[in-house]
């Protein structure tokens, strides 16, 4: 799979405009709540990556999070924390509520009327595969080439699809779309898989902030906690 990930790209998700000025601290708490998909095992690696998601988004502007605690609980986690400025409470909250969208997409066809149209990537057309069919996605690192990757899972359901997709698809170019942005693509072989792999991505950590942030966006809601 041809890898577009970048630490721009990843990070333009999650990044608002820097702040100059610091301000007084505010305490946010949210409620988390864990999709149906997180296995009683995974529970505790989705409370740890949600901890990650909030300090990394805090962090690209240019803030700071304090006393971050989060008890996990029958239905996610509560989770609370001090962000310095006060003044990054309102933009992360409204990140963390966002609306999440994951989709495997193909390259429209000039006669195609695209479903969704990337500034200087071209049209791409819905295959039926959404954040909905996704299990779960691990990250690591080639020992060999020391660059990144990622395994992304899916559900029962989502393996059917995505055989079906890459089947009837070959060499047409398939693409990644998380949050309307283009992730990676690939020229489909036609050649039914269950999984996808993302290998070349620069480095591990990057893979590792893209792994936590779709695991994240699929499997938590959150609501804030007045």
């Amino acid at each position: 799979m041809k890898t577009l990930l970048r630490s721009s790209l990843v990070l333009s998700v999650l990044v608002l405009s820097a702040c100059s000025a610091f301000s007084a601290s505010e305490n946010l708490a949210f409620k988390v709540t864990f999709d149906a998909n997180v296995e009683s095992a995974s529970k505790e690696d989705l409370g740890r990556a949600v901890n990650r998601v909030i300090e990394r988004r805090v962090e690209s502007m240019n803030g700071k999070v304090t006393d971050l605690k989060n008890t996990l609980t029958d239905a996610g986690a509560d989770v609370s924390f001090t962000i310095s400025p006060g003044k990054l409470a309102a933009p992360l909250t409204d990140q963390l509520v966002s609306p999440f969208s994951f989709q495997l997409m193909r390259a429209a066809k000039a006669t195609e009327k695209p479903d969704l149209t990337i500034a200087e990537k071209g049209g791409y057309m819905q295959m039926g595969v959404t954040e909905k069919d996704v299990l779960w996605l691990y990250a690591g690192q080639d020992d060999a080439t020391k660059k990144g990757w990622v395994r992304i899972l899916f559900t029962e359901e989502g393996k059917k699809k995505v055989k079906d997709a890459l089947s009837q698809t070959k060499g047409m170019q398939v693409a990644l779309i998380v949050r309307n942005q283009l992730v990676s693509t690939f020229q489909s072989q036609g050649v039914g898989r269950e999984n996808i792999m993302i290998d070349g991505v620069p480095t591990a950590e990057l893979a590792g902030i893209f792994a936590d942030d779709v695991n994240v966006g699929v499997h938590a809601s959150f609501v804030p906690k007045k």
